[in-house]
């Protein structure tokens, strides 16, 4: 199998997901003496350039941030994941996020503890009001005092009712959360940590992990299968080709209840067929 024959296949693999974050990631092939891959090499994002967004790649050697050209590279010898960047689209939102936060520490520092002003009597004279500031002083010290016949206490209570940015802050945590999830609603809607909010987020998780699966098996498919076929079977059709199939509970028991009711019908189903769907080795009992 030529996947089982690279070495660092499993860390190649989570190297290529961070493009989903970035926009992009590549893997240089490693070739054997027998010709087959033995390794795939993460390059890291900082050394690659494009002429515009849509040029071919170049490679930054000295991982130059001013540089808008690089070396010309052989594509054929690198695995290349583009996408769009998640962070692209995560970012703005994460500033104003932290903006919120930010305002909230500002409000509460202005009104997380109210200013209190002493309202002394009327007619008080000069010395009075430095003995009313020394008692408003002690107030604020968490102190107790005596109050004249006509004093008063005000506090300050700013901020037009109630604070909004924890609201703006939750708001912003189901925006995050809806498009990293592409979209999928279950995350929110299933709160908590109990059995339904478990399912619920096992269930979105998976969906997720299909999804990546799909993209990264038709990269490699793209950069390692077809070029591999073409060089041992040239001419002919590509037949075989290399997938992340994660296998869902609900997956395989539809699968199997199909298989079930075909049969019922009088159709035959390829017990081999029913196995790559599932992941069971079947036998006749």
């Amino acid at each position: 199998m030529v996947y089982d024959g690279i070495e660092n296949f499993k860390d190649a693999v989570g190297f290529l997901w961070s493009g989903v974050f970035r926009g992009y990631a590549h893997l240089e092939k490693h070739f054997s003496s027998s010709g087959l891959i033995e390794r795939l090499e993460p390059v890291e994002q900082w050394f690659w350039v494009r002429d515009g967004m849509f040029g071919d790649w170049e490679y930054n050697r000295h991982a130059n941030p001013g540089l808008l050209r690089g070396e010309s590279i052989e594509l054929g010898n690198f695995v290349v994941f583009e996408t769009m960047a998640l962070n692209r689209i995560l970012s703005m939102l994460y500033l104003r996020k932290n903006l919120s936060a930010k305002d909230w520490d500002s409000y509460l520092a202005v009104y997380g503890i109210p200013s209190v002003f002493l309202v002394g009597p009327p007619n008080a004279s000069a010395d009075r009001e430095k003995e009313f500031q020394e008692i408003a002083e002690m107030l604020i010290n968490d102190g107790r005092g005596y109050l004249p016949n006509g004093s008063d206490i005000k506090y300050v209570n700013g901020g037009g009712g109630k604070a909004p940015f924890l609201e703006h802050i939750e708001d912003l945590d189901k925006q995050i959360t809806i498009a990293a999830t592409g979209g999928l609603l279950t995350m929110l809607s299933e709160a908590g940590s109990g059995t339904l909010a478990g399912g619920a987020h096992s269930e979105t998780f998976m969906q997720i992990a299909r999804a990546d699966a799909v993209s990264l098996s038709a990269v490699l498919q793209r950069d390692i299968d077809l070029p591999l076929l073409a060089e041992a079977f040239p001419g002919q059709p590509a037949l075989a080709y290399f997938e992340f199939s994660p296998v869902a509970s609900e997956q395989t028991r539809q699968v199997v209840q199909d298989a079930v009711e075909l049969s019922k019908a009088g159709l035959k189903v390829d017990a081999a067929e029913v196995a790559e769907k599932t992941g069971y080795a079947l036998r006749e009992s």
